[in-house]
């Protein structure tokens, strides 16, 4: 059980838990829970809320990751719009364009 190594590794100093423990952290802290529940023949969580808090992990992390994906995703959007801006030339009636705009603005 990962949960029980990381454990016995930070009370004697050597590893510290991260803030938001990574997705397969979490999942592993919620299976240990979920093991040791069926093996003690419980059917509620710990005092502590062990299960609680590795769900609550999971979900973090899971979001972190989509959060991560979907940024990913409009930035590389936002750099192939750039690219076809860059390469698109100029419509020739955009002056003429802006000054209809410019006229209508005036009367309004």
């Amino acid at each position: 059980m990962s949960t029980q190594n990381d454990e016995r590794q930070a009370s004697a100093g050597q590893v510290e838990r991260p803030v938001r423990p990574s997705l397969s952290e979490a999942l592993d802290a919620w299976w240990d829970a979920a093991y040791v529940e069926g093996r003690d023949g419980r059917t509620h969580d710990t005092e502590g809320g062990a299960a609680q808090q590795a769900l609550q992990d999971i979900w973090a992390a899971h979001q972190a990751a989509l959060v991560a994906a979907v940024a990913a995703a409009v930035a590389a959007e936002r750099e192939r719009c750039a690219r076809i801006c860059d390469v698109t030339p100029p419509h020739p009636f955009r002056p003429s364009i802006e000054a209809a705009h410019a006229i209508r603005n005036q009367k309004a």
